[in-house]
């Protein structure tokens, strides 16, 4: 299943498409879906291949295939692999087009976020929270299988749930610090910026110093919402 979708060129100086978080050991999942176009127009793939091309924390090269799924009209997927995601935070790729032997092009950079997972090993939960989705169905999991209530799951989650709200604040911080100079270069005018100001609102519309802080305070927020509502679930 494809996760993101993008169009990328290989003649505009930019190619900003928003946030991309892969996780790191997620296998088959990490699904990218570009269009490439050259002058706003697709561009043909006809008897090419094409390659995800990177320098990992620059310092290591790879060259990873990409699927061509239209070859008229330009589209191809990529899926991120333990090589794309080798190495945590941001890093920049591209996609290179060959023809039999000759390189006949490239897309501009674009930037995407590798973050880690949660639980050391798979074995300690059975799997890693992705999302607040994932964190939700453990927990009621753990409810519905008989081996406790909510209080129970915490205090044998604690460890993995702290980590995993901690790395919410610490993902999010990064990626920021990594853009700023980029934000600056695409928007002069500040309307990203303000837009990322309205984002330190919360769900309950309390305005605070960072979108970490609003991030936290959501969760927080969400975590108390959670905790009545598991006590009312039926189980056993």
């Amino acid at each position: 299943m494809v996760k993101w979708q993008a169009t990328l060129s290989t003649t505009e100086p930019y190619n900003y498409i928003g946030i991309q978080n892969v996780r790191q050991g997620n296998r088959n999942t990490e699904v990218l879906e570009a269009v490439l176009v050259e002058n706003a127009l697709p561009l043909d793939l006809t008897g090419c291949e094409v390659f995800f091309e990177s320098v990992i924390d620059n310092k290591y090269p790879i060259q990873r295939a990409a699927k061509i799924v239209n070859a008229k009209k330009g589209i191809i997927q990529y899926t991120f692999d333990e090589y794309s995601m080798q190495s945590l935070h941001r890093q920049e790729a591209y996609f290179s087009i060959h023809k039999g032997d000759n390189l006949i092009g490239s897309t501009q950079n674009f930037s995407y976020f590798v973050v880690n997972a949660v639980s050391k090993t798979e074995g300690e939960m059975g799997s890693y929270w992705q999302s607040i989705e994932d964190l939700i169905a453990d927990m009621t999991a753990f409810i519905n299988e008989n081996k406790g209530d909510f209080t129970d799951w915490m205090n044998a989650r604690k460890e993995e749930f702290e980590a995993w709200r901690d790395a919410q604040k610490t993902d999010f911080t990064s990626w920021f610090e990594s853009i700023k100079d980029i934000l600056k270069t695409i928007d002069p005018g500040g309307t990203m910026l303000a837009e990322l100001m309205d984002a330190r609102v919360d769900i309950q519309g309390v305005r605070h110093n960072s979108i970490s802080e609003r991030l936290l305070a959501d969760m927080e927020y969400l975590y108390q919402k959670l905790e009545k509502r598991l006590y009312t679930l039926e189980y056993g």
